[in-house]
């Protein structure tokens, strides 16, 4: 018999590649059945390709919410659906340096950072991602996706724009419709030093930084005295003022040593 192996055909998407979620939202796309399927969207960045979305199905009888930032209606997603397979594969994978909740998995962590139906639980997190093939059976058959295989641990703002190999260029780091960690986005407000445009400050600039700081640990001090762990009181954090704080301290708040810091000072 003839060897066909050399008419085998590729997909040309790219298999066995490392990202990190630089941003996340429910929301619909044309390209995944006509925009009528809710979707899980991941912003991905990584170094061996340019910026991409990877887009998981969530089932029906779930409402967007304006801005994607979280769905309501149902309250479960469906085992069948992309992103209920994607929750049972956090459930298989060790989450680095994380010993909390049930085993230490990325879906005990993503689960202290907030609901399954948020979007930002997912944002920061590295990983190994492969294409996958799923046998849906009789009617549908074979079906491939791209899934995580090993997650490589969470990334702050700084370290997924350097790791991206972005950091010169930010402004290309998000060429898709991410949001940017160096420049405001829907729901963000403007950090508090613009890194491409604003020149070398001055010393005499220090004393409005300290003025800032001051602020944003006023605010944050409420949730530091009510948040029993260092992980509460990210998850506050995040998901209380994420539109309101700058890129510099969402990525502090995101950094689990400087998080712990932040949290025993204002205790």
């Amino acid at each position: 018999m003839a060897d066909k192996k050399s008419f085998e055909l590729d997909s040309g998407l790219p298999d066995d590649y490392v990202i990190v979620v630089e941003g996340a939202e429910f929301g619909f796309r044309e390209v995944y059945r006509g925009g009528e399927v809710p979707l899980l969207i991941l912003h991905c960045a990584s170094p061996d390709t340019e910026t991409r979305e990877e887009l998981f199905s969530i089932g029906t009888g779930w409402e967007i919410v304006p801005g994607g930032e979280r769905v309501e209606g149902r309250k479960q997603f469906l085992a069948s659906s992309w992103l209920g397979r994607l929750i049972v594969r956090c459930d298989e994978l060790d989450m680095p340096g994380f010993d909390g909740g049930d085993d230490g998995s990325v879906l005990d962590f993503i689960a202290d950072r907030g609901d399954a139906w948020e979007a930002h639980i997912w944002v920061g997190l590295k990983f190994r991602m492969c294409r996958e093939e799923v046998d849906f059976g009789e009617g549908i058959g074979i079906k491939k996706h791209i899934m995580p295989t090993e997650c490589l641990g969470l990334l702050t703002a700084t370290d997924a724009a350097a790791f991206a190999g972005s950091t010169d260029e930010e402004g290309d780091f998000a060429d898709s419709g991410e949001v940017n960690f160096d420049e405001p986005g829907e729901g963000k407000t403007a950090p508090l030093v613009d890194t491409e445009t604003e020149p070398e400050p001055e010393p005499e600039a220090e004393p409005e930084a300290d003025e800032q700081d001051k602020v944003v640990l006023a605010l944050l001090k409420p949730l530091a005295e009510e948040a029993d762990t260092v992980v509460d009181f990210q998850t506050a954090a995040v998901s209380s003022h994420a539109s309101t704080l700058s890129d510099e301290w969402l990525g502090r708040l995101m950094d689990v040593e400087k998080a712990k810091e932040i949290y025993e000072e204002l205790q």
